[in-house]
């Protein structure tokens, strides 16, 4: 008790009672509160319509309409019929092209 005494003399401790210290506790604790209760606030403000986000989830679960179930090999005849196009394409182009002959 002696050193806690001396120490509260030269101000190395904070001269704050038991009384002090539940009142800023419970200050604390209200600020606390009050941040919290105006973070939900924030949220329940900002919150989209439940009609919004009905629709939105049905949107989810809706199927997404694709032309035909291919099997693998129809997978495999179209790559390969599209490669094909395209070399095609290639030599006709090379075809096109003029040939420069030189006149000698």
């Amino acid at each position: 008790m002696i050193i806690q005494n001396c120490w509260l003399k030269t101000d190395i401790l904070p001269s704050t009672s038991d009384d002090n210290i539940s009142d800023m506790d419970s200050n604390y604790t209200e600020d606390i509160e009050e941040s919290n209760f105006e973070a939900l606030e924030y949220i329940f403000n900002n919150l989209p319509e439940v009609a919004e986000v009905q629709e939105y989830l049905q949107q989810l679960d809706s199927s997404i309409p694709i032309e035909d179930h291919l099997s693998d090999e129809q997978i495999v005849n179209l790559i390969q019929f599209e490669e094909m196009e395209c070399e095609n394409k290639d030599t006709l182009r090379l075809q096109a092209k003029p040939h420069n002959k030189r006149k000698t």
